[in-house]
């Protein structure tokens, strides 16, 4: 085990996810946060995004701070080289509580199979941190050669400036910069389709476009949603990653929204309208795969299309926490 300490923090983009037993470090996990933790730098570079539409496509770089005193850290998207004009100070920055790396500590301490009780934190290296080399040594494999490229972040561009036009009704209020936006059509599309249900999860795709303000980004779902393939159960759904490719091409970097049902019951326990395990992952890797802010709408078997009440809700990543956010129709 390398020597694990907080090092000098400019330019830093590297941190370190420690989990420790009985006052002693066990394990962590290094990530590189502009490339292992999709959600957050896809969030921070929406925010930047909307405060300077004008820079679409300028590269920029993330720095991270360490706050002591909470075991936050504090994300900050800044121009390259100060940019167009010498552009000065963070385009936008986002305050990551420690809770947001629970997943990722409890994924360490299985994998270092460690028993009762852990306690974890977070460390920012410099990019230079010995840490740092130590940790890409060990992901070396003899028998390949990767060619692994500098990672390069570029400022966003295919959003829409401002809020989505026309009235909205607001089905689920909820605080926070994400929101989901339902085109009728797509809205009713899904209704429909939980109130026919009654013995099988089903899942689907939605396209749309993004609406990025200072004050929200509006995840609009527009189109008919696109059904994935596969077997189904109860409360399961397999779907084969050449079928996931296939549809993913179709709807490109559209893609907006994964979408699925959930039944009453499971082995007679009530199910509510929040992700499982299992979809917490699901959230994950179709966040990482598209290059737009995703939401995830879920609804219960036998919704009432009319009056879906509390069985229909949408959740999303802010802060890195998958998170219950405003649901709205159009």
């Amino acid at each position: 085990m390398p020597d694990i300490t907080a090092e000098p923090r400019a330019g830093a983009h590297h941190l370190s996810v420690v989990v420790c037993q009985g006052g002693k470090v066990s394990a962590y996990r290094l990530l590189d946060m502009r490339t292992d933790f999709s959600p957050l730098t896809k969030e921070l570079a929406c925010r930047a995004a909307a405060g300077r539409p004008d820079l679409a496509g300028e590269r920029w770089v993330l720095r991270l701070h360490a706050l002591e005193a909470s075991g936050d850290v504090l994300m900050e998207a800044h121009l390259a080289d100060g940019g167009p004009g010498g552009c000065l100070g963070p385009l936008a920055s986002v305050r990551v509580p420690l809770a947001s790396f629970s997943a990722i500590a409890s994924r360490v301490a299985k994998d270092a199979q460690l028993d009762g009780d852990c306690e974890y934190g977070v460390l920012v290296h410099a990019p230079d941190a010995p840490i740092v080399a130590d940790w890409d040594a060990q992901q070396e494999d003899p028998d390949f050669e990767l060619a692994a490229a500098e990672p390069q972040l570029t400022m966003p561009d295919g959003f829409a400036p401002g809020e989505p036009p026309g009235g909205r009704q607001v089905v689920h209020r909820a605080g926070g910069w994400l929101r989901c936006v339902f085109r009728r059509r797509a809205f009713e599309q899904f209704l429909d389709a939980a109130a026919a249900e009654s013995d099988r999860e089903r899942s689907w795709l939605g396209a749309g476009r993004v609406h990025l303000s200072s004050r929200a980004c509006h995840v609009v779902i527009e189109d008919a949603l696109v059904e994935l393939p596969g077997e189904a159960g109860q409360a399961w759904v397999v779907t084969h990653g050449r079928d996931w490719a296939r549809l993913y091409r179709q709807v490109g970097d559209r893609l907006v929204a994964f979408l699925h049902l959930h039944p009453r019951t499971v082995e007679g326990k009530a199910m509510r309208p929040h992700p499982s395990t299992n979809d917490a992952v699901v959230a994950w890797n179709v966040c990482s795969v598209s290059p737009r802010p995703v939401v995830l709408p879920i609804a219960m078997f036998g919704t009432d299309r009319r009056s879906p009440g509390e069985d229909v809700a949408v959740f999303g990543y802010e802060n890195g926490l998958l998170r219950q956010i405003q649901l709205e129709v159009c």
